[in-house]
């Protein structure tokens, strides 16, 4: 299987090395991996960046490190959580599970390819962070629960399996002032030519039964940085804005554009209709209820924000 090895591109000649050193070993499961001398801090990092480029590699949670007075190699020691045997057939059930959900999508489009897995593991249930396998590829593939870091990485293993550019971003969530923010894990994806944040957990917690939300999907790094900060270097930046609306026709610029976009989905049936607003929430409150009078709309209407993207959820009942 082919993969994505984003931030191996973000290391020095020397610093690949001790990469490749340590993904050849830990993928053969040797007790003792020789690299080169280099600072605890560096080292950290590219066993990070081992793990993050290859979620498969997942039975492995931190390291030894025996370091010599000289300049001689030093000696990584992997702390593995599973035996060689039951790692090979946990791998081959991923790889079995994980081919058979994107037979579907190998035909589609970049794009669509996206929106599949997006879709795909919209079904995940988050929770259960105390199971290790939560953490993990395992727990999204296998057990259908993951938390975001599982999530993000199953989503990388899968868009490897279709032969896609994508990385797995370890940062925060940023929170109100007063409050710590929370660690937190997501994606970003190379789509045709342009590279973009998918956070798919946000978008799980957001979505219900009936109503699949796309809040997190293409966002440059302007629009993910309103409630996320990555605190590892990207191998790339995220320039482009076009996020799922405005490719969609679903962020907003007018009141007109607003009126025809309700007048269209509720001509077909559509209860629940999302927007987007590249101006302030007031705004959008006050375009949403004078696109509703002149609607001469009389039913029920429940609005709710996603404030950090402006997005609205606007959920129409019956007309009385």
């Amino acid at each position: 299987m082919p993969t994505f090895e984003g931030y191996r591109k973000t290391l020095s000649p020397l610093q690949m090395q001790i990469y490749d050193a340590l993904k050849d070993g830990m993928s053969r499961h040797r007790k003792e991996i020789e690299v080169q001398q280099c600072t605890d801090e560096a080292l950290n990092g590219i066993f990070e960046s081992v793990l993050l480029d290859h979620p498969e590699i997942y039975y492995v949670k931190g390291y030894r490190l025996w370091k010599r007075q000289d300049s001689s190699p030093m000696a990584v020691a992997p702390v593995y959580t599973s035996a060689p045997k039951e790692v090979k057939s946990v791998l081959e059930s991923c790889s079995k599970a994980a081919e058979i959900l994107i037979s579907r999508a190998e035909g589609l489009d970049e794009y669509a390819q996206e929106l599949f897995i997006h879709d795909l593991l919209l079904r995940v249930t988050y929770g259960d962070g105390h199971k290790a396998e939560a953490h993990s590829l395992v727990g999204p593939l296998l057990h259908g629960i993951g938390v975001c870091e599982g999530i993000s990485k199953a989503a990388k293993f899968l868009f490897d399996l279709l032969g896609r550019k994508s990385f797995v971003v370890i940062g925060v969530a940023k929170t109100p002032k007063g409050h710590k923010d929370e660690p937190h894990a997501w994606n970003c994806i190379q789509t045709n030519g342009c590279w973009y944040h998918l956070d798919i957990t946000f978008d799980n917690s957001l979505s219900g039964r009936s109503v699949k939300r796309y809040d997190y999907c293409n966002l440059s790094d302007y629009e993910i940085e309103a409630d996320h900060k990555a605190t590892k270097r990207l191998p790339v930046k995220c320039v482009t804005q076009q996020n799922y609306y405005q490719q969609t026709g679903a962020q907003i610029e007018n009141k007109r554009q607003l009126v025809d976009f309700i007048t269209k989905e509720r001509s077909s049936g559509v209860r629940d209709i999302i927007v987007k607003f590249p101006f302030s929430e007031e705004e959008a409150y006050i375009m949403i209820r004078e696109a509703l009078a002149e609607l001469k709309y009389k039913g029920t209407a429940a609005v709710s924000c996603n404030k950090q993207q402006m997005v609205f959820h606007l959920h129409c009942g019956e007309n009385n």
